[in-house]
Formats: C-alpha cells, structure tokens, sequence
C-alpha cells in the first residue's frame, strides 16, 4: 500500500491537496464561482474572506470562521465574494 500523494504549488503553504484512500483534502483560494455539481460528502471551512453555499436550492452566507458539511449526492454551489480561502475535505469518491 502507497502513502497518500501530496500537491503543492510552489506558492508558499497554499494552495495544498493532498490525495489518500478514503478523503482528499484541498487548501485553497476561491476567486471564481464553482457550478452548482452533486458529489461525495465534503466538509468546508472558510478561513478569510466570503462566500454563499447554495447546496439542494437553499443558500447560506459563510465569512471566515464559518464552515458547512455538505452530505454526499447534495447538489453544491460556490460563489466567492471577492476571493475565499477555503479548507475543503472530501470523502474519496
């Protein structure tokens, strides 16, 4: 069995992912609106900045401190206001 794979970009600490067997777990800016897609059950922490979650039609303002847990199959979109340091972990799909 491999260890988990791990990202980084060169950009200091983020943006980071990293890839193991059962979750991924993804630090990043959000600087653009993520379409409204189903997935697997994720967990969602906004670190700076803004966003609206709208996930199954109901939308929720999140700012830094704030986070969401999204169940699996929920249709999930993300539109930042301004941009969004996001810390995202998903189960593996």
């Amino acid at each position: 069995m491999s260890g988990p794979r791990v990202e980084q970009s060169g950009l200091g600490a983020a943006p980071y992912h990293a890839q193991g067997a059962s979750l991924s777990v993804d630090l990043g800016w959000l600087e653009a609106e993520a379409p409204e897609a189903t997935g697997p059950e994720e967990m969602l922490a906004v670190l700076e900045g803004a966003l609206t979650l709208t996930c199954d039609g109901a939308r929720h303002a999140l700012s830094a401190g704030q986070g969401a847990l999204i169940p699996a199959g929920a249709r999930r979109a993300l539109v930042p206001q301004g941009r969004a340091l996001l810390y995202r972990v998903r189960a593996a799909g």
